[in-house]
């Protein structure tokens, strides 16, 4: 059966681990903490692999603190980026936006990945990480492809991106 093992553990209701950790703020803080710092480690892989100099705007499915967003922004003069990221997570990046003082060009979409309607007009779709909750769902990201009439380039580190293909060969 297809069942979060460890869900139980955490205090709260709802069906999955993002939505009971703001149940909990000291257990949210610390996963949120763990999450930008472990992105923090790997952006060198993904920003020193890739070239994003052509695409002019972004969506960072579940993006988090907004650590990529803000970091591919400063890297990329021309690029935009609109972060999908549930409202609790979305507050935190909405202030680290501010902070970095990108608010004209980053923008959070507060939702869930899972259940609500993507925001549209992007030529890339970032993920970040290959958590199982991100990607189970990459069947709904083809009506990117549909509703713009055109395919749309995917980036990820490239361990990230062999291991999506080889999962769902059928859409790549």
């Amino acid at each position: 059966k297809n069942t979060n093992v460890g869900l139980n553990s955490i205090p709260g209701i709802g069906v999955d681990l993002y939505n009971r950790l703001p149940q909990t703020p000291a257990l949210k803080n610390l996963f949120y903490k763990f999450m930008h710092s472990w992105t923090k480690l790997s952006n060198h892989f993904l920003f020193n692999n890739i070239d994003f100099s052509t695409i002019k705007n972004m969506i960072d499915v579940g993006g988090g603190t907004g650590i990529n967003a803000i970091e591919l922004a400063k890297l990329y003069p021309n690029l935009r980026v609109t972060i999908l990221e549930i409202p609790e997570v979305a507050a935190l990046a909405k202030k680290n936006i501010e902070t970095a003082e990108l608010t004209n060009r980053v923008k959070v979409f507060p939702g869930n990945i899972f259940t609500d309607e993507y925001p549209t007009g992007h030529d890339c779709i970032l993920f970040s990480h290959l958590l199982p909750d991100h990607v189970s769902g990459i069947d709904e990201i083809r009506s990117f492809n549909f509703i713009q009439k055109q395919s749309i380039p995917a980036y990820a580190h490239a361990w990230t991106l062999h291991e999506v293909t080889r999962r769902y060969p059928y859409i790549f």
